[in-house]
């Protein structure tokens, strides 16, 4: 029995987050997060006041990210629900990260940039989440077609290389990996 079939209480939050990748062009993707939290009780405040169930955040990010360094070429955010009113001001707080590449310290650089009081902990959280789906997402636009050039292969390397116990570097998956990639570029 899993830990929340042993629940006995009700369910009382949710947040969803989703990500949606789309084609421009062949070197361009169209990236949509969606993050959206749900409260299913009445919660108070400290000092009595009453927030009814209902929608606390919804908000989306959309991106172009183009180019082999996978750069933010565009990025728009919407706020249609908000807890509190002055949440709005961190609308364009993204657009400071316009240009970047969201490869290679992008986590870090986005914490440092739009993180804590530089910006809204929920955009935050959102932007950080759709990251690696467009890099996947990225990678499936270059690879739609079975003769396909890897035209970035460091970029792959980088990428899957480390990222995870199964693509550490001594392992078989990441071994044959390098040795593609070094057999195709030498």
């Amino acid at each position: 029995m899993s830990l929340i079939e042993q629940c006995k209480g009700e369910k009382i939050r949710t947040r969803n987050i989703s990500v949606a990748i789309y084609t421009i062009d062949e070197e361009s993707i169209a990236v949509e997060g969606v993050l959206k939290d749900d409260r299913f009780v009445t919660q108070y405040t400290f000092v009595g006041d009453e927030f009814p169930p209902g929608i606390v955040h919804h908000m989306v990010v959309r991106m172009r990210i183009g180019g082999e360094s996978l750069t933010i070429e565009e990025i728009e955010v919407e706020m249609p629900c908000t807890p509190y009113e002055p949440c709005i001001e961190n609308k364009n707080s993204l657009n400071k990260l316009k240009g970047s590449s969201i490869i290679q310290g992008f986590a870090s650089r986005v914490k440092k940039t739009v993180g804590g009081i530089n910006g809204c902990v929920h955009l935050t959280a959102l932007l950080l989440s759709m990251v690696p789906a467009a890099i996947q997402g990225h990678w499936t636009n270059l690879t739609r077609k079975p003769d396909v050039d890897i035209v970035f292969p460091e970029a792959l390397m980088h990428f899957l290389i480390d990222s995870c116990s199964v693509w550490q570097r001594d392992r078989t998956l990441a071994k044959e990996l390098i040795s593609n990639i070094e057999e195709m570029t030498t």
